[in-house]
């Protein structure tokens, strides 16, 4: 009585309570002298005037998770007056249930403080909210057997709302079994996680390729896996800590373009994907026929010959087996000029061969229809005509000799 009223420090404490939900009163008779609220630690410290009062203290839950306290008396407080009345501790009972957990960072694993973690009713009508405290544990009380949503906010951090894909907090049952829940939220702008080394975009592979991706050192991966255009199987890349990688055939299907993508994931929820577009290439060159023709001697062979994602590196022709010989770029497409002799007169068979940049190589086969009889007869008639002369000139040089065998008068021997 008429002593000052020191409730010590940090010795007046609320249990299993959070700093933002805790108030503490304390009510004289005539009405209230002074209210403080606890601090992170649950501690409050009031110095009133001289008297007599009644502590009364609350939650900003009451009626949700915290009933207020009452004494013997019907009082909704305690008592105290008097000197050296200085430490007291009180506590709350439950009238409801806890929800708790942990927040952590999706990159690091670190735990966060200072996350804003609401409640809000099936109406959407806000019902409790609290702070992570410095090690990132939270507590609230709510009404048993209802159904909530949850929110998780921080500022640099994605909110968790429940609409994202690691959230699962819409539809929450407290007290029938889910009173839990532990979060791991992203950081905005989200880091560069994950990308490709090799091969680069667009690039053109072949046979096995070996895929390799990079991951950021800042994240604590579990696993990389890999997916080629399905999405439905999952490859488990090898490696650890920033690099892995795995090796692909491509020749398991047909050439075309590919999407490559790989997905990050580890136990904090994270799951960060990137997308890759490669082209295939595996078999050489379409060579399609132009035209194989002769005019007088000589036969032309022309083709065309493509290839979608590598260049044409060569085209050559054999002709009856023999050896390939390079054919000319022009007129759309490739030629040779196949200089026939007068004795290739038939049917012959000739083989293109095509050879794109990377090394596949492509062939196409047919024949070719040759008629040189006109040089056989050219050289008959030419045949004939030598042999008519020789014949002529052997005639004249038998009648012009004498009968004697002696040469003309007047004609030296």
């Amino acid at each position: 009585l008429g002593a000052v009223f020191d409730m010590g420090g940090a010795q007046w404490k609320v249990d299993n309570l959070g700093a933002d939900r805790k108030e503490v009163g304390l009510e004289r008779i005539t009405g209230t002298v002074a209210t403080t609220v606890t601090g992170p630690d649950g501690a409050f410290s009031m110095t009133p005037p001289d008297g007599t009062y009644w502590v009364r203290i609350s939650s900003g839950q009451t009626g949700w998770g915290y009933s207020v306290i009452e004494d013997t008396n019907g009082h909704k407080g305690y008592k105290v007056s008097g000197a050296g009345i200085t430490d007291k501790e009180l506590t709350l009972s439950q009238s409801g249930t806890a929800m708790s957990g942990t927040v952590t960072d999706m990159i690091t694993g670190d735990t966060l403080a200072g996350v804003t973690v609401t409640v809000y009713n099936s109406e959407g009508k806000k019902v409790v909210s609290t702070k992570t405290l410095a090690d990132g544990t939270y507590l609230l009380g709510v009404q048993r057997n209802m159904v909530f949503s949850v929110s998780f906010s921080l500022e640099g951090y994605q909110t968790d709302d429940g609409t994202l894909e690691n959230g699962t907090w819409h539809g929450v049952a407290i007290g029938a079994g889910r009173d839990d829940i532990n979060v791991a939220l992203m950081p905005v702008p989200a880091p560069d996680i994950l990308s490709f080394t090799d091969p680069t975009e667009g690039s053109v592979v072949s046979g096995t390729v070996t895929v390799k991706v990079s991951v950021s050192a800042a994240v604590k991966v579990d696993h990389v896996l890999l997916t080629v255009n399905d999405g439905i199987t999952w490859n488990v890349m090898s490696g650890s800590g920033t690099d892995y990688s795995y090796s692909w055939n491509t020749k398991l299907g047909p050439d075309g373009v590919y999407k490559v993508s790989a997905r990050a994931t580890n136990d904090a929820g994270l799951r960060a994907d990137k997308v890759l577009s490669l082209k295939v290439d595996n078999g050489g060159p379409v060579v399609t026929f132009t035209t194989a023709q002769q005019q007088y001697g000589s036969v032309e062979i022309a083709v065309k010959a493509t290839d979608e994602f590598s260049d044409v590196k060569s085209v050559e022709v054999s002709i009856d087996g023999g050896a390939y010989k390079t054919m000319s770029k022009g007129n759309g497409g490739y030629y040779y000029i196949w200089s026939s002799g007068p004795f290739d007169t038939g049917t012959h068979k000739y083989t293109v061969k095509a050879t794109d940049s990377r090394g596949n190589v492509a062939t196409y086969k047919s024949t070719v229809q040759v008629d040189n009889t006109w040089m056989l007869l050219i050289i008959v008639m030419v045949v004939m005509l030598v042999v008519l002369a020789v014949v002529i000139i052997k005639k004249k040089k038998k009648k012009a000799a004498p009968a004697n065998g002696l040469p003309p008068q007047g004609v030296t021997q």
